[in-house]
């Protein structure tokens, strides 16, 4: 059933994607309606697949963790969409990408999970850190891309980035997806105090720390755009600063729990 409803949904995305094209190039009020229903629709359906995939298999995969990130980054450009029409641009990208996550779900969904799904709070923080992690490097991405496309216009060499939104529209859309990620790393150092203050306390000390950095990075950076107006390439590299900051902490944590996983699978010899 799981699986059906999965070719259905990837179905649905590719659909999307064509009625946002046809939108963005015949300009109907009908078919803009239609289309952001459809997106919305769509991206529901996927989220609600990725919990039921967690849900019934007890597992958290790489790709359910690949797939998470490409249905958060769709509902982040749908909801912006419903502010700056342009932005609805992006969908055209990153709603095959998402299909092809979920297609990747479905393929690698017997993989074996590298957290106890039935530990709430292992879970939450792993899906937390995800929706963060996404959030924020995304926010990196468009910073590089928004420098790239500007250069390119100075030049009279659009190429490829015409086909992307307005530079105001993608600077806008980059301050709301650091301000997200700023609400949301702000979240995750607080849970990750209360929820694991009683574990390890020597890594997580040193994990908080990194993790305050980053935060700290992100605040000044924030802090800089509205009540001094940052702009170009001080705004890059400031995200580029968190954003590494930030993977350094995520990929750390996988990386060590894929390790664990490794050691239960593959007992050592004697």
């Amino acid at each position: 059933m799981l699986a059906f409803l999965s070719i259905l949904t990837i179905i649905l995305y590719f659909l999307s994607t064509f009625l946002q094209g046809f939108c963005l190039k015949n300009h109907s009020p009908t078919f803009t309606k239609i289309t952001t229903i459809s997106g919305f629709f769509t991206i529901f359906a996927h989220g609600a697949l990725l919990f039921l995939f967690i849900y019934y298999y007890h597992n958290l995969t790489l790709s359910k963790l690949i797939s998470l990130a490409f249905w958060f980054i769709n509902l982040l450009a749908c909801l912006s969409a419903l502010e700056k029409r342009s932005i609805q641009k992006l969908t055209l990208f990153t709603f095959p990408l998402a299909a092809l996550s979920l297609l990747l779900v479905l393929l690698f969904n017997h993989e074996p999970s590298f957290i106890d799904t039935s530990n709430s709070k292992q879970l939450f923080h792993i899906i937390l850190s995800t929706l963060t992690f996404t959030t924020i490097l995304l926010g990196a991405i468009q910073a590089i891309i928004l420098t790239i496309q500007d250069r390119k216009l100075r030049k009279y060499h659009r190429g490829f980035f015409s086909l992307l939104p307005s530079i105001e529209s993608m600077e806008k859309f980059l301050f709301q997806i650091l301000t997200i990620g700023f609400f949301l790393f702000t979240t995750l150092l607080i849970s990750s105090i209360v929820l694991f203050s009683e574990i390890d306390s020597h890594k997580l000390i040193n994990k908080l720390i990194l993790s305050f950095s980053v935060w700290v990075v992100l605040g000044i950076l924030l802090v800089g755009r509205f009540y001094s107006g940052w702009r170009g390439v001080t705004v890059i590299r400031w995200t580029l600063l968190g954003a590494s900051l930030l993977t350094l902490i995520y990929f750390g944590s996988l990386f060590s729990k894929y390790i664990i996983l490794l050691n239960y699978l593959i007992p050592p010899k004697h």
